[in-house]
């Protein structure tokens, strides 16, 4: 299962790579949903098999930056997702937890 598969992910760098050699690439794999959100339990296992399908794909690029949103997330969270105040459909980051990741892929190498 997982939204995205490895071949996926391959793909479509085979894609950038033929249109842009040079280019430099960045991958902000998909959040984990909220802690505490409608679809959580829905959502969790196929998003942590497609992050972890991303980054699977990605393996033979070690030009290809990855920002593993998961990890990211549960550092800051002490192990555990964000957490969903119900204004939101706990899948889309926004405000703090968006912060974190915005800035891990900012400072990365």
């Amino acid at each position: 299962r997982g939204s995205v598969v490895p071949a996926s992910a391959s793909a479509l760098i085979r894609n950038i790579r033929s249109a842009a050699p040079n280019a430099k690439v960045s991958w902000i794999t998909p959040a984990p949903p909220a802690a505490g959100s409608n679809d959580y339990n829905d959502r969790k296992d196929d998003r942590e098999l497609s992050n972890q399908n991303i980054i699977d794909g990605l393996i033979e690029y070690s030009d290809v930056n990855v920002i593993n949103s998961h990890e990211i997330i549960r550092e800051k969270y002490h192990g555990e997702s964000w957490p969903c105040n119900g204004c939101h459909d706990g899948i889309h980051l926004r405000g703090e937890p968006a912060k974190h990741i915005s800035d891990a892929a900012k400072n990365s190498p």
